[in-house]
């Protein structure tokens, strides 16, 4: 009869394989090595790429009987965040879906006609029967998640499979960016105290792990989701109930989740940027101008930081531009472009007219072309 371990080998190797896995043998070390160093081997076996997502998720999931949900739509986003906490669900990486009496929740998924009264009653609480949370994973075999989950939620939990992509982005939209470090900070810290911030930091390494729960922390998370989403600009903006923060995207600005009652945190958000960029943070009537020296995985990223008073509070617009040194090859022009550039830059004089959008490259081109013109004769 076979171990617990070699029938989760098993499962692992079919998944993969029926998800179009082309090598198993890499399949086969990435579990053997996952094994003897204690990591969780489904993240390594996503991570690898050798096989589809979705594919290989919902072929497990149908291996251990486990309901795959193709549309995460958490219902009662308010309840869900009471019973399921935002440290319980970004740490393990879980998304609750729903919290009430199952067989209420089936019936509301059966008859479409009477689901939202169903689905009320039971997300009010109103409803007679066992309360189950619903919880979405993508690793099932995760168990130190799953008793850590358990101990930390307990009620009774019905567990779901869906896509890693899919779950991550969802737990982002429900919780907010940082919303683990702001639930922390506001049970405590005291919202108007900013002596604790470090008026002398010169350079802020995004990527170092901080344990401490603090109003750097979510800065920085802020920050960091920003680079990575490639975004070109950030836009804190006081609202009368909220703190509104965008990116600016490929031109566009995109709202960002944010935790629900972040006015309670937006003075010390806005404080610890004005700190980062060396900003009088008593000064608050006039516009402001400074720079901040960031670090994400090695890079260096320079931060152009204005403010300007409104009425519900100081407003903070951030450009990120990345230090990254670029040269004609770099900029990735099609080669009847780099043709014409090539020849206006051997001209003895002229003028180079560069137009476009927010974040487009016009900056860096032409940067690029004073080095390249930029000769010791």
């Amino acid at each position: 009869m076979s171990s617990p371990a070699q029938r989760m080998n098993e499962m692992l190797l079919r998944s993969a394989e029926a998800a179009g896995a082309e090598n198993m043998d890499a399949v086969q070390q990435i579990i053997t090595d996952a094994a003897q160093q204690q990591r969780p081997v489904v993240e390594d076996l996503l991570d690898s790429r050798l096989m589809t997502e979705e594919d290989f998720l919902g072929n497990l999931s149908n291996f251990l009987r486990l309901p795959w949900v193709a549309e995460l739509k958490p219902k009662n986003s308010r309840k869900l965040k009471e019973v399921c906490s935002s440290q319980v669900a970004l740490r393990y990486r879980l998304l609750p879906l729903w919290y009430g009496d199952p067989a209420l929740m089936q019936a509301a998924n059966d008859d479409e006609e009477n689901a939202e009264a169903q689905t009320a009653a039971t997300e009010s609480g109103t409803g007679e029967g066992v309360k189950v949370l619903a919880l979405c994973t993508y690793d099932p075999f995760n168990f130190h998640a799953r008793h850590a989950v358990s101990q930390a939620i307990g009620c009774q939990i019905q567990w779901h499979m869906a896509s890693r992509t899919r779950i991550l982005h969802s737990i982002q939209k429900l919780y907010g960016v940082g919303a683990d470090t702001f639930d922390a900070i506001l049970r405590a810290r005291d919202p108007n105290d900013t002596a604790a911030m470090d008026m002398n930091e010169e350079t802020n390494i995004l990527d170092e792990d901080d344990e401490e729960a603090s109003v750097v922390k979510f800065v920085n998370a802020i920050i960091r989701q920003a680079l990575q989403q490639r975004a070109t600009d950030i836009h804190v903006e006081p609202m009368e109930s909220s703190l509104r923060i965008r990116y600016r995207i490929d031109g566009l600005l995109v709202d960002v989740p944010v935790p629900e009652n972040i006015k309670a945190l937006q003075s010390m958000v806005i404080a610890r940027l004005k700190i980062m960029s060396r900003l009088d943070i008593a000064e608050r009537r006039l516009p402001q101008d400074g720079r901040i020296a960031l670090e994400l995985d090695g890079s260096q990223i320079d931060v152009r930081v204005a403010t300007v008073p409104t009425v519900l509070g100081e407003s903070v617009s951030l450009r990120l531009l990345n230090q990254q040194k670029f040269n004609l090859d770099k900029l990735g022009m099609i080669p009847d472009v780099r043709k014409v550039i090539d020849g206006l830059l051997k001209l003895p004089n002229g003028v180079v007219l560069i137009t476009g959008p927010t974040g487009s490259g016009k900056s860096t081109s032409l940067y690029t072309f004073l080095s390249e013109i930029n000769t010791i004769d």
